[in-house]
């Protein structure tokens, strides 16, 4: 039975069984970091470079001026200043 085909690979295991990795289709065996790449963009998963620098940026710049800060309140108004206070190295 197959459990799972994903790049023309697949998991088969009868009941009990571990899974192995079989061909589901020979033509996606030489290529499947292309395939995915391929998929990914035709999904909007991945951009151009500059496109997802910048949304790594937007998303550093999101952590950075929201969520630590709100990370230290709550740590201060649950009496962890040091914690609140906390530099890396």
């Amino acid at each position: 039975m197959v459990v799972s085909a994903t790049l023309g690979l697949g998991l088969v295991a009868p009941v009990g069984a571990a899974p192995r990795a079989v061909e589901v289709d020979p033509g996606t065996r030489a290529e499947p970091y292309d395939h995915f790449a391929a998929e990914a963009r035709l999904i909007g998963f991945v951009g151009s470079n500059a496109e997802n620098l910048a949304d790594s940026i937007a998303g550093e710049e999101q952590k950075a001026t929201v969520t630590y800060p709100a990370f230290a309140e709550q740590a201060r108004r649950d009496g962890c200043p040091e914690i609140a206070e906390h530099r890396p190295p």
